[in-house]
Parts: C-alpha cells; structure tokens; sequence
C-alpha cells in the first residue's frame, strides 16, 4: 500500500512558491488566490500535515483568527511553522506594511509548551486560555547573518545576552507549532506534573 503524499499547504507565498505544496496568497501567481485576513481558509478541517507561513503574520491583523483556523485545517499531529521578524530588529515594525510585533508571549490561548502564558487574574486571558488545540514545541531566534560567527561556543553566551538586551542582533523568529488533541494533552501534562512531583 502507497501512503498519500503530504498535503502541505504555504500561505502567504507571494513569489516563494513551494513545489509539491498548495500554494496561498492574494498577491503574486499563487495555486489559490485568497485573502488571508478572511477566514475560514478554503480548505477543510483536518486536511492538512504541514502549514508553512514565512513572513506572514506581521501582515495581518486578523492573525489570530488566521492562526486559529490553521489549527482547523491542520489534522492531528500536523505541524505549523510561523517565520516572522523577531521583536528586537528593527525591521519589525518600521515596514509601513508590518502591522504586528511577535515573541513568545503572543500565543497565550494555545495550549501549554514553549510560548509564554498569562498568569495571574487578568480575565480575559484568563477565559482564553487553551482555546487554540496547536502548541508550541519548538522555538528559534535566528540571528542576522553577519552575528552567525557568535553562535560558535564560548561566543554563543555574550549573543544570548546581547540578542536579550540590544537591538538588531536577531533577524527572525521561527516557532513550531503541532496540533494536539486536547482532553488528552491536557491529561498527558498533568500525569508528567504528578509523575515530577512524586520524585
């Protein structure tokens, strides 16, 4: 038996289109013309394994609703990856066309990983939480590309301090979403915290 291939789907492409891949912008010759602040998305629920938007999200004001319904089209198990300027670059914000500014703590509403959530009594992050079933397992912070030299050991240390503390050392953000199912991801961390606090 021959598995289907992949479906994987690139919105945003603008003139980047990806062979093998549905391609998805309002700009540019994409496979399906489509304005990416109107959701829902022309696909259907639990189509797609792999959803790449590179340079995307700081374009759109609508992001989160375009977020939440990615993790719609995603099926369980598949993969988000989110490419957007990193929140220290200048370039982040001084594009007239660069609406949003990202880090870690965008992403309150998905469910638990790497992306930073709102404690406290703040209600209305409160009543978001785990709305979005996508978390984050994997995240980057790529420097621009004359700063490559630091990321060599012991020289990594003064770039992680400089990139926390100055400007313009890092280029982008990458961050790696997975869709989860979730009652039982919720279920699977609470077993991981009794388990932790059992040793």
């Amino acid at each position: 038996m021959v598995e289907a291939p992949e479906k994987v789907i690139n919105l945003g492409c603008g003139y980047n289109k990806l062979i093998g891949a549905v391609n998805v912008d309002l700009y540019g010759e994409p496979d399906v013309r489509w304005d990416l602040e109107k959701t829902p998305l022309p696909f259907e629920s639990d189509s797609a394994d792999l959803i790449i938007m590179h340079h995307v999200l700081e374009h759109v004001r609508n992001w989160w609703e375009l977020l939440k319904d990615c993790s719609r089209v995603l099926k369980v198990g598949g993969d988000l990856h989110v490419y957007v300027p990193d929140h220290s670059s200048h370039s982040s914000l001084t594009y007239r066309d660069h609406v949003n500014v990202f880090s870690l703590y965008s992403f309150h509403g998905c469910m638990p990983g790497l992306t930073v959530h709102r404690p406290g009594t703040n209600a209305w992050a409160k009543e978001r939480f785990c709305d979005v079933p996508i978390t984050c397992y994997d995240y980057k912070r790529v420097p621009f590309k004359r700063y490559n030299w630091m990321l060599r050991w012991p020289i990594v240390y003064l770039y992680r301090f400089l990139s926390d503390h100055m400007n313009n050392f890092v280029w982008e953000q990458i961050f790696y979403f997975k869709k989860v199912e979730p009652e039982s991801f919720l279920k699977l961390l609470e077993e991981k915290r009794e388990f932790v606090r059992q040793i």
